[in-house]
This record gives structure tokens, sequence and C-alpha cells, in this order.
């Protein structure tokens, strides 16, 4: 990206880390140099500090995955805050947030770059003291300034000038003026630190006690200080200098000269050794114990380069690529091993305790330690011990080790080949295990683990192509290409494939033996081999093409791909075989297809349910092709009793069953579809198969045999009517009678089977009826025992839909009579009404939504039907309903069908529709239904200023209103928002109109009149009246004539709604109206205040508390139906009377006494 072509806006916001390889330059300079050099502002506020701090960070880590680009001007950056960190004329946090730029700097580039930007004078080193020395190790918010004075003194310690020149100046705890002592005393503490400041503190140590001035002073009194705090009989493995120490020892002995650091070197491993640190729970000290062990073993070791390595010389890749042999032949040095001194007893111990617990770890760094310090360690031993230690890494490429084993020998080899301690003659040895790794992999019930092992593989055949010259490798060529192409073309994880890639372009680079080498890389690229659909199903063909890959790319999928535990994975390995069989038809009808059926009763699940796929994508890719006569005796009887014989083995019971049952039907589907000749007993099972599986509890199940069902009739089960009629028989008898279960999977059955029927059944006298019939009883919504088969109707809906797709494709529309017709869309209409609840909830949504489009989808079909009027306008009259649904998805499917049927269908269809002309100029802005605009339909904020146009079409107001008042009453804060704003402004309207609020508001009772005791529609109404009163919305109607009727009309329905109900969500809602209702002086209110009445002797104590709040709340908020003397009485009797503890008896004295005061007639009680 380039920030000259970027908008503000995003240059201003945060970017994700992982876009910042997209930049090609640093291009936030400018705004990082105005932050470093906006820190010497006097008037920054510690506000302004903060802002600044995170910002900073912000625009550092967008560069993490390419922090080289800030190379060129980090001299310039780390001088300028430098010298604000430095200058004491600023404020103290300023100078913090300086030091606090630099380690956010150092971490993004690495401190081994940055640390040769900072000064070192000798002047510099008193000044670096004093800091670290005022600093407070303790204090968490400030370790980046502790942070970076360590990492400038450890560049600072380095310059050759002598320590004693500084003493005097300062003296220590102890009253010595030693600099020396007083640096010790001062870095050393840091060991202990918890933070970054204990590897600063390490390297600057180990910096500091191998200088030539120190090594013979300070380097014994560390060491005797190191070591007895690590003393294993006193040590405690919590002590906070563990670590410290540990990274300390390592450090030096990384940096120390050999002979400096051997007499420390066995003291040091003795202490090692006593705590057993190779195992410990750490994983970081076991990595620092890993290092310090490999350089300890180092120093025993002199430097010296092995005479006995694999030399290979030049490694041109253009001599490479011409086939023209080297000018430098690789050689190995037969030279005798005299030269070498005798390898001590320590060193052997290290190699034993880096091969058996190091290379062994549980955690990767550590084992790439390990290998990193056995290739070191071998290139200083003599060739019969270097022979050892592969030997010994040999023989942990066994089955029984742990896959962490196997990664951390393939590393150790990697090494050993790159540093040319391979020799040529372990190279079958080691070509034999690297096939191994190349496919290894463990189960680990839901997953596997091993894709390190195959990763890291791949990494020792890219170190083999740099290491050994073309003669040497080209008797392995064969199977280390082929490794790599299985690797790179069917591994599951992206990254082994990736590698994979990589190592075979290298071996092609520096090799140029592989076979077909450059073609290959040319189309499986780094990122062709990205894609693992495009490596299975295109790369693998093309890469067959050449005949040297051919038989092993087979051979590899059959053994590993097809037996795979991944599901996605076997049905890749099946598609890829069926795209191979043009390549070698005669080997895969008959090796290959004998192999796949022997495994059709294999132990392992996945190698049966592997098999069966892949046999059935084989069978119907050979038949296609016109291989169909190769496929003759014992492989043809295989294919045939398939079923039978897993049936009789009992593989198709249990959680193993379902998934080869799904199987078996891709298998029956893949061979019906190509007609593949089949005997009539095959026919017959695999026909009884697929019918009993059809009322399957599982509906995977259920959904895999009705295509193969359909396919298996309309192929081979057609003939005489008489046959027909007895296959039709055979179905009724296995299909109906389940239609009536009381399971909800098995109805689910018999109404999806019923539905993939082919024509020709369909088509015989009484049939079609007998299954349109059928599926009519399976719509009704029965009793409470099958009202939640919500499924099982979208299924009869769906399956309605399929008959009549089946009718139009096959041209069979005489037997769509009208009275068929009739019969489908009364059922679909039926069921678009259907609003089942139960403990999972609102279940009849799905329904709905499949019922409006499987209509949508009829129409579409059959788009010059002559429909009734009544059936059209049913249709849309509900779409309008479902525009205001709660549930988000309802109403993107409404407002789909509802553009449909208003611009994609013809005028029978649109002609029929009351308003049409209006109806459709209010859908006009949406009426593309473009991508974008289908995302949006399911936003409230998008489709209810829609509905502000809708509502002014009075001929739908009804199904609106009936959909706005439940979403006015619901929990949804933003529904409930939109909705009532669509009311309040369409009533503001019509205040005006008294004619047209009346009917309005006519239109709105009758909601209420029609849905009196439907809890899902009263309750939600009362409290969208509540909101409406609370707006004002009779308020300027009160006065008129009609206002009156309005309130007495809403008051009656309000009780109706009451009455006999101990409801107490509706009759706190009904309070709340009534309540509301009490400030309009109406004809009404005598009734209004009789229910607060009886409300206030109501049994339930909740009732009588509520009906006494709403009632004092409405004496507050309007007075005038009660004399003005009065009030105050009634107030206290409201608010003073324990409704709850009294008896009803005792309370209908108080509430009689409450109606005489608000001069009402006293409720009677019933005999």
């Amino acid at each position: 990206l380039c920030s000259q072509n970027m908008p503000q806006k995003e240059k201003d916001e945060d970017f994700p880390i992982g876009l910042s390889c997209a930049f090609d330059c640093f291009m936030d300079l400018e705004e990082v140099m105005k932050h470093i050099t906006g820190l010497r502002n006097p008037s920054i506020t510690t506000v302004q500090i903060e802002s600044s701090y995170y910002r900073f960070l912000t625009l550092i880590d967008r560069y993490q995955e390419q922090p080289h680009l800030m190379d060129p001007h980090l001299e310039n950056m780390f001088s300028h805050v430098l010298s604000t960190a430095l200058d004491n004329s600023l404020k103290q946090d300023v100078r913090t947030l300086a030091f606090k730029f630099m380690y956010i700097i150092c971490k993004c580039r690495g401190a081994k770059h940055v640390i040769r930007l900072l000064p070192h004078e000798v002047g510099d080193l008193p000044r670096a003291l004093d800091l670290l020395a005022n600093q407070d190790m303790n204090e968490g918010e400030t370790f980046e300034v502790r942070y970076v004075l360590l990492l400038w003194l450890s560049i600072i310690i380095m310059i050759p000038f002598d320590m004693n020149r500084f003493d005097g100046a300062v003296l220590t705890d102890n009253g010595d003026s030693s600099t020396a002592l007083r640096f010790m005393q001062l870095v050393r503490r840091y060991l202990s630190s918890t933070d970054k400041c204990c590897e600063a503190a390490s390297l600057l140590l180990a910096r500091f006690l191998t200088r030539h001035d120190m090594k013979s002073t300070q380097l014994p009194i560390f060491f005797d200080w190191a070591l007895g705090i690590m003393d294993p009989t006193t040590f405690r493995k919590r002590d906070s200098y563990f670590y410290g120490i540990l990274k300390c020892l390592a450090s030096i002995f990384k940096i120390g000269k050999r002979q400096d650091l051997l007499p420390y070197a066995c003291r040091t491993l003795k202490c090692m050794q006593g705590f057993n640190l190779l195992h410990f729970e750490d994983v970081v000290v076991r990595k620092v114990t890993c290092k310090l062990y490999q350089r300890i073993a180092l120093t025993f070791l002199r430097s010296r380069v092995a005479a006995w390595r694999y030399f290979r010389g030049s490694r041109s890749l253009t001599d490479n690529l011409s086939q023209t042999k080297s000018a430098s032949v690789a050689k190995v040095e037969n030279c005798e091993d005299d030269e070498f001194d005798d390898v001590c007893e320590e060193v052997e111990t290290i190699l034993g305790d880096l091969l058996s617990a190091s290379i062994k770890d549980r955690d990767t760094i550590v084992r790439w330690s390990a290998a990193k310090g056995i290739g070191r360690i071998t290139g200083r031993l003599p060739a019969d011990l270097a022979d050892d230690i592969i030997n010994c890494l040999m023989e942990y490429f066994n089955p029984l080790e742990q896959n962490g084993t196997w990664h951390g020998c393939c590393l150790a080899l990697a090494e050993l080949g790159r540093r040319g301690l391979l020799l040529p003659r372990k190279l079958p040895m080691v070509l034999n295990v690297l096939l191994k790794a190349f496919q290894f992999e463990e189960d680990r019930g839901a997953f596997s683990v091993g894709s390190n092992v195959r990763d890291a593989a791949c990494y020792v055949a890219w170190s083999l192509a740099r290491a050994f010259e073309p003669d040497v490798l080209k008797p392995y060529v064969k199977d280390l290409a082929s490794g790599l192409i299985q690797v790179f073309l069917f591994d599951k994880e992206v990254n082994c494939r990736r590698a994979a890639s990589a190592a075979f372009q290298e071996n092609v680079g520096r090799q140029g033996t592989f076979p077909h080498g450059i073609e290959i890389l040319t189309t499986a690229d780094y990122f062709a081999v990205g894609n693992l659909n495009n490596c299975y199903l295109n790369l693998s063909v093309y890469i067959c093409g050449f005949e040297e890959y051919l038989k092993d790319i087979l051979n590899h999928l059959r053994e590993y791909r097809i037996c795979h535990w991944d599901l996605n994975i076997r049905k890749l390995a099946a598609s890829a075989c069926s795209r191979l069989v043009v390549k070698a038809p005669e080997y895969i009808a008959n090796e290959f297809l004998t192999q796949l059926t022997d495994m059709f009763l294999h132990r392992e699940l996945n190698s049966r349910h592997g098999s069966i796929l892949t046999t059935s994508h084989i069978v119907a890719s050979l038949v296609t092709n016109g291989y169909s006569k190769l496929i003759t005796g014992k492989v043809k009887d295989a294919l045939e009793n398939v079923a039978i014989k897993l049936t009789d083995a009992g593989f198709l019971k249990g959680i193993g069953g379902e998934v080869l049952k799904v199987a078996l039907s891709s298998y029956i589907l893949n061979i019906a579809v190509t007609k593949f000749p089949l005997s009539q007993a095959a026919q017959t099972s695999f026909f009884n198969f697929l019918l009993e599986n059809h009322k399957y509890v599982k509906l995977e199940v259920q959904e895999s045999v009705c295509e193969p069902f359909k396919i298996l009739l309309s192929n081979y089960f057609v003939g005489d009517e008489g046959g027909s009629f007895k296959i039709l028989h055979e179905i009724f008898a296995g299909v109906i009678p389940y239609s009536t279960s009381t399971k909800e999977y098995e109805r689910m059955g018999s109404a999806r089977i019923l539905g993939y029927l082919p024509v020709s059944y369909l088509g015989l006298p009484g049939a079609f009826e007998r299954v349109l019939g059928t599926l009519q009883s399976l719509s009704r919504i029965g009793d409470n025992s099958t009202e939640s088969f919500a499924d099982a109707r979208v299924s009869t809906l769906n399956s309605f839909a399929k008959i009549l797709s089946c009718l139009k494709d096959e041209n069979a529309t005489d037997l769509l009579t009208k009275a068929n017709m009739k019969i489908i869309m009364d059922c679909m209409l039926s069921l678009i009404k259907d609003y089942t609840v139960d403990k999972r909830g609102d279940i009849g949504v799905i329904v709905r939504e499949s019922s409006m489009q499987n209509i949508l989808h009829v129409f579409k079909l059959f788009p010059d039907f002559e429909y009734e009027d009544h059936v059209v306008m049913t249709y849309v009259n509900h779409l309008v309903l479902h525009l205001v649904a709660k549930i988000n998805r309802t109403r993107a499917v409404a407002f789909i069908a509802i553009i449909n049927v208003l611009y994609r269908s013809p005028s029978s269809i649109t002609s029929r529709i009351t308003d049409f002309g209006k109806l459709k100029d209010v859908f006009a802005p949406i009426s593309e239904l473009n991508d974008e605009i289908v995302r949006n339909l399911r936003a409230e904020s998008f489709t209810f200023p829609l509905i502000d146009k809708l509502i002014e079409i009075e001929s739908y107001n009804y199904y609106l209103l009936e959909g706005l008042v439940q979403v006015m009453g619901g929990l949804t804060e933003s529904l409930v928002f939109v909705s009532s704003e669509v009311v309040r402004t369409y009533c503001a309207k019509l205040i005006a109109n008294t004619a047209k609020f009346k009917a309005f508001f006519d239109v709105y009772c009758k909601i209420l009149e029609n849905n009196v005791k439907n809890v899902r529609i009263s309750f939600p109404f009362l409290k969208a009246t509540c909101i409406l009163l609370q707006d004002g919305l009779l308020d300027q109607i009160v006065e008129k004539p009609e206002g009156d009727a309005i309130i007495s009309e809403l008051i009656r329905l309000v009780r109706l709604e009451v009455k006999a109900t101990c409801d107490y969500k509706r009759l706190h809602a009904a309070m709340s109206v009534l309540s509301a209702l009490l400030q309009y002086a109406s004809t009404g209110r005598t009734q209004c205040l009789l229910q607060f009445a009886l409300f206030l002797c109501h049994r339930y104590p909740r009732i009588r508390i509520c009906a006494s709040e709403q009632l004092y709340e409405a004496l507050l908020v309007s007075s005038d139906f009660v004399k003005e003397e009065r009030s105050e009485e009634l107030e206290e009797l409201l608010t003073c009377t324990d409704w709850v503890n009294n008896s009803v008896d005792d309370l209908r004295t108080v509430r009689n006494t409450i109606c005489d005061l608000l001069e009402i007639p006293r409720p009677v009680l019933k005999k």
C-alpha cells in the first residue's frame, strides 16, 4: 500500500498487524518522527503522553513482518529519541516515554540489530551506570527503561578500555571504589527479574565477564557465586535467580573463549546434572538448559572442521540445470582420526542426555535447539562417534515413538545433512525413514498429530538437495521425488504442502535429476498447492500425466488417503481417483479396484467408508468413459453384493453404520446414474436398502437415500405396468404406514421419499392422488403428540415442490388437475399460518419460511395456471404480515418473495393482487435484489423505511398492523422503536382526517377482537397499545365524537381479553392500558374503574398489588374521575392497605369503600 493513495480516515485507523506485508516502504516515518520530536514540547500533558505511547506502538507494530523497512531511518530515530531520554531538563514522564519508544523499536526490529545504533564511547559508561542505579527494579511500569539501559551497557562494555580507570569515582555498597564490583552488584540483581530485563542482564554480564581484564578476576567470582546458589543440595527451583543464572551461563559459554571456560565446564555440568533440568516443567528452562549443555560440550571439544565430512564443492545452479558436471568434484576425506583428541566422558554424557531427552522433548523450541546442538557437536567428533549418533537417531524412527521424537530426529538429520555430516553410505537408511516421515500421522480421535513431522521431513529433503552432488542422490531420485509430490499434492496441512513444494523446487534446481521437474514446478507452485481442492482434483491429474508418478500416486491414495480419518480427505481422494481413471483404465479396473473391493469388509471404519466411496466414483468414471467392459469377474460380484455383505457382517449398525449408510447411498447413486449393468438380485438388494433407511433416525441418512432411490427406480425398475404396480405397492407398504407415526423422523422420512417418486410411478392409476393424500395428512398440525413436528411439515412442503418440479421437467403436467393443485395450494397456505411453539421457541417459523419459498417456487413453475383469487391474495397478505416479523431471516425471506411476485410474475398472477400498482411502487427501490440489497434485508434500519409507505395502502393495513403489534410488543428494543415509529408517524398524518383515523383504529381493534385469548397476538397487542397511549395517540381525537367510541371499544376488548384469566403478564399489560385510558373522560371510564375494582380483590396478591399501584398512578396523573374532597382518602386506602397479607374477604370492605369514593357500583359475587 502506498500512503499517498490511502484515504486519511484509513490512515488514522489502527491497521491489523497482519496487513503489514502490504507495505513497500516505511510510510509512517513522518508521523513517527512527529511523536519523537513532540516529546520536547514543554506543555505536553499526561493524557498526551499516554495517547502518544499507544499511537507510536500501533505505528511500529504495523511493521512486525517487515521490520527491515525501518533500517534507513533507524539511526536518525534513535539519535533523536536517545537525546530526549538523556535530557535532564525534561520531565521524568517524558524521559520514560522516550525509553519506551526505544523499547518498542527494539521489539519490532530486534535487539541485535538495534544495539549497534546506540552510542558506545568510554564516557557513556558512568552515565549509563548512574541511570541504571537510579531505577527501581520492582516498578513494572518502567521495565522498558531498565531493558534499554542494560542493552546500552552491553554494547558499551565491549569497548577495549581498562575498567580500572573509573575506580574511585563511586563507592560500592561495601565501601569499595572498584567500578567492576559496582557493575557486578548493580547488574547481577537483574538476573532475578521476571521481565525482559533478565535476558538483557544475562547478555550484559556475559560480555562483561568474558572481557580480557575481567576473565581472571570477576569470572571466577561469578562462577563461585552462581554455582554456589545453584547447589543441588540447598537450592530451591523456584528461586528468583534460577532462570537468570542459567541464561547468563549459556551466554558466557557462547561468547567466552574455550581456554578461559574449560576450567569451569566440569563443575557447571555436574551442577546442572544434579537438577535434572532437561525434564523441568518450564519449557524456557529446558530450552536454556539444552543450549547450556551443548555449549559446555563444545567447550570440551577443540574447534575444527571434521576432515571426514562430505564436501560438495561447487553448487552452481547453471551447471545442474545444464546437466554438466561440476568442475569441483564432491568428495569425502578418507582421513584417519588421529588428529582428534579422545572424547571425554562429559561429552558422551551430554550427547546421551540430548539424544534421550531434549530431542524427544514435548516442545518444539527445545527439540529444535537440541537438533542444532547435535549438529554442532557432531562436527567436532571422530567419524565413528558421528556414525553412532546417526545410528541412534535412526533407532528412534519406529512406530513406538511419539510424534515429537520423529520431529526432533528429522530436524537433527536435516542439521547433519546441512553441515555435510551425513555421508553417502548413510543415504539408504536416511531415505528409508524419510519416506516414512513423509506419511507420518497419528490419529487422536477427532484430530491427528504429525504435521510437524512431515514438515521437518521436507526440511530434510531440502537439506539433502543442498548437501550432495546429483550423482550421489541419483539412485534415490525416483522415491524422493514421488514422496515429495505425494506430500505437496495430498497432505491435509497447507504448510506441509508448501514445504514439500519448496523442497521439490530445491531438488530440481540443485540436483537437476527429478523427472519432469521443471514442468511440474511450473504448474504446482507455492500458490497452486495452497488450495487443497485444486491439489486433489487438478494438479494430481496433471502430474499423473507423467508415467513415472502415476502408480505411486494411485497407491498412495489407496494406502493413506482413501482410509484417512478426515471425511473430507476421503471424499477428495475418491474424486481424485475418478479423475485419474482415464490415465490408467486397465490398471484401475483390474488391480486397483480389486484392492478396493477387498477393503469393503476391513476392520477399520475409515477404510470401509473410503473404499466404498472411491469404488463408486471409479465405477461411474469407467462407465462414463466407455470402460465398463473392463469390470468383470470377482470385481463385478463384489460391486453387486456390497450391500448384502455389509448387512450380514453387521457393519451397518450403530454410529459407524450411519456413516456407511450415507456412503452406500452415494455408491448406489453413482452406480445407478451410469446404468451400470446389475443383476436382478443386486437391484433388489439396493432397492430394499434404500426403502428400509428412508425412515432412519439420522436426517443425514434420510437425505442421502432419496436421490439414489429415484434414480434406481427410473433406470432399473421400469417395464410392464404390472411390475411397476408391484414395486409401487411395496413402496406404499413401506412408506405410508409411517406417515401417521408418533416419531417425527419417521414422518420426515415418509414425506421426503414420496417427493422423489419418478413420474413413471406417479402416472400409474391412483398413485398421484394417494401420494397427495398422504402428504396432505402429513401437513396437518395434529394433536399435542405431533404438533411440534415442524421439520416433518417442512419436509412435506419440500416434497410438494419436488413433485411439481418433476412433473414440469418430465412434461407430465396433465396429472396436475385443478383439484390436485387446490390440495397442494391449500396445504401450503395452511402452513404459512403455522405458529407452533414448544420448548425450543417459535419452531413454526421454519414452516412459514418454507411455505413462503415453496409457494413462490410453484408460481414460477406454473405461472399460467388459473389460480383462484383467494390463493394469490392470501399469499400476498401473509407476505405483508411477515415483512415486519421479529426474526431478521424471516423478514428477508418475505421481502425476496414479495419482490419476485410483484416484479417477476406474469399478469395472470399480478392481476389478482389488490392495489398492485401501489404495492409495486413501494418496493421499487429494492426491486433489483442484488447482493448488497439481499444482505441488507435482514437489517430493520434498511427495511422499515419501506413499511412507512406500505402502511398507507389501506387494503393491507390489517395484516401489516397484525405484524407490527407483535413486534411493538416484543423484547427487541431496536424493533420496538422502528415499528412504533411507523405507527406513530402514520397516525400523526391521520389526525386531521377523523374518518380515516376512525377507520384505521377500527382495523387496529379488529386485530384484538379476532384474536381474543390468543396470547401470541393479544399480549403484544396490549403492550403495543400501552406504548401508543403513552405517546398521546388519542390526545387530539378524544375531544371529538369519534374519540369516545374508540376508547369505549378499546376498553371493551381489553376487558374481554382479561376475563377469566390468571396470566399475570397479560393482566399487568391490560392494567397498564386501562390506567392510561383513565385520563380520558369517556363513557367507558366507569367500565374501566369497575375492572380495577375486580382486580383489587383478585385471588392472587401480585394482581391486587399491581391494580392498586396502577390506580394510584392514574390518580396522580389525572384526578378528574374522583371528587377532590375524596381523593386524599382514596390515595390513603390504595397506599396504606396491605394487599398481600389481608384476606380477600377483608379486602372486599376496602374495595367497596373505594367504589363508593369513585361513585361506581360495587361488584357483586356470583352465586
